[in-house]
């Protein structure tokens, strides 16, 4: 009767000769396996054991390593981590490209900056690649493959746009919509203030997607959490009756599908209802930011705004709060003090002059 294989693999210090030696199952060959400690002393032959556990997970760094092995290193350090994986990949993919195949000691500052400028490449998109790159040299510093990271130039932080779309243009758009998942995700994006990623990640769950106490989690159980965080939000009279007409029809478990299958992009058919709708410089992010411009216009309190958004109150403060009736006015009105108009200085001109 074969034997059940163990769960977790052990690794047994046994002293072999005057040395401890671990030994263990190999999991491939299931053959036994040893590696001396090269201690004679058990309490030092334990703390090399449990370092060398430590290190069998690992990548064993190469003689010469090339920015190619180092970002195929730190992308599978990251994976368990991160919930946008592929665009971690997507990146890499383009780094390996154009620099891949050099050592790190080889890249220039401005190497990669330069050769993306010349591919047409945004600014933002060279910004994020640069990122990772850098990350992915840091990581090597930090596992010993090198001792240093050269620096890599990136293009300057993008002013920021404050683009955001009135009440009449979201109307217009919706009625643009060519298909229905199109507007279901318009109304979504908007009426709900949430990302395109967890949009296109809901589904219809129960505990997710709930029309009898009209509440909608967007938060997937599962999800690696990161700093977009998903929130738990309200569903209005408008959405509720988007998201009823949905359910009637639905074929699968997610909430914007097409033909059956969840929808990976909605770029395509986003960009076809602005250009119907007559609406220009319009991207699917600007419904999030057009609904929190709005409500920092209607007075919601910024704690319910960022509540909604999964933000923090200072960051709606910071980025919302010049929309606000309200925007330092007290501020402004202190300033003025409670004497009412002041009596003219000398040396002021009349009104005229």
């Amino acid at each position: 009767m074969p034997r059940h294989r163990l769960a977790e693999r052990s690794y047994r210090l046994q002293l072999r000769g005057a040395v401890w030696t671990i030994f263990y199952t190999d999991p491939v060959s299931s053959s036994t396996r040893r590696v001396s400690t090269g201690e004679r002393d058990k309490a030092r032959a334990e703390v090399w054991r449990a370092q060398w556990i430590a290190g069998l997970d690992r990548p064993a760094p190469p003689s010469q390593p090339r920015i190619t092995d180092m970002l195929d290193g730190y992308l599978a350090a990251r994976q368990p981590h991160v919930g946008s994986y592929r665009t971690l990949q997507v990146s890499a993919a383009n780094i390996k490209r154009h620099v891949g195949n050099l050592e790190p000691r080889m890249l220039a500052s401005r190497a990669y900056l330069d050769r993306r400028v010349k591919d047409g490449v945004s600014d933002g998109t060279i910004r994020r690649e640069t990122g990772v790159l850098r990350a992915a040299l840091a990581w090597a510093v930090r596992e010993k493959w090198i001792t240093d990271a050269p620096h890599a130039e990136m293009p300057p932080q993008p002013l920021s746009r404050d683009r955001w779309l009135t009440r009449e243009e979201v109307d217009a758009l919706i009625r643009a919509a060519a298909t229905p998942h199109i507007r279901l995700y318009i109304v979504l994006g908007y009426h709900t203030a949430a990302r395109t990623g967890a949009i296109l990640d809901l589904t219809w769950d129960r505990d997710r997607v709930d029309l009898e106490r009209r509440l909608i989690s967007y938060d997937r159980p599962g999800r690696v959490q990161s700093r977009k965080r998903r929130a738990t939000v309200p569903i209005n009279t408008v959405a509720l009756a988007e998201l009823q007409a949905a359910r009637v029809v639905a074929v699968s478990d997610h909430v914007i599908e097409w033909r059956g299958r969840p929808v990976q992009s909605i770029k395509t058919g986003f960009a076809a209802a602005c250009e119907r709708a007559g609406i220009a410089d319009c991207s699917p992010h600007i419904l999030r930011h057009s609904a929190a411009t709005h409500m920092v216009m209607l007075r919601v309190p910024m704690v319910d705004i960022a509540r909604m958004l999964g933000d923090t109150v200072a960051m709606v403060e910071r980025v919302y709060g010049k929309h606000s009736p309200d925007f330092l006015r007290s501020a402004a009105e202190a300033l003025a003090g409670k004497t009412g108009p002041r009596e003219p200085l000398v040396g002021d001109k009349a009104v005229g002059e």
